[in-house]
């Protein structure tokens, strides 16, 4: 089993994280259309200091912790920010949360894949509540918005606020 080499090649090597990925390997993934766009599968998330679990700028909401970011940035800026605390782009997972907020980026793109929404968890989007006539921007609008309760897909290089959630 793959997982097992994987368990005694890290005890060996003393390392402090292992997954366990029964599907296949994330290795062959296939890199995104956009550099700045990642997936998860991107270490530095679980490298990065974890500010956010601490800091006074994010406001719990039941177990996750949000902070809405202030200046104008594109996507793939917004999620550098939000990472560099330990933190992710948020995935609103209802209405109410979606509401809660008025930062526009959201962690879901189909960057990798033109119609699949994906989060940047790596996990396919379950909540998305499109705004009518939405998505509509085919290859061109690959980063998810909220506006208004809804949401909408956007140039990732566009300029928007958003908001980091701490898990």
């Amino acid at each position: 089993m793959r997982w097992t080499t994987a368990l005694v090649a890290c005890v060996a090597a003393a390392c402090g994280r292992i997954s366990f990925d029964p599907l296949g390997s994330k290795d062959d993934a296939q890199p995104t259309a956009d550099a700045d766009i990642f997936i998860d599968g991107d270490p530095s998330i679980d490298a990065a200091p974890r500010a956010c679990l601490t800091s006074p700028a994010y406001t719990a909401m039941g177990a996750i912790r949000y902070r809405e970011g202030t200046p104008l940035v594109s996507w793939a800026a917004a999620r550098a920010a939000c990472k560099s605390e330990g933190a992710e782009l948020w995935v609103p997972t209802s209405t109410a949360i979606l509401n809660a907020w008025s930062g526009d980026w959201v962690g879901i793109t189909d960057a990798g894949s033109e119609g699949t929404w994906v989060t940047v968890y790596g996990m396919p989007a379950t909540f998305l509540p499109w705004d009518a006539a939405q998505p509509d921007g085919g290859n061109g609008e690959n980063c998810a918005r909220s506006t208004n309760g809804v949401m909408e897909d956007r140039d990732c290089t566009d300029l928007r606020d958003y908001v980091c959630e701490c898990k």
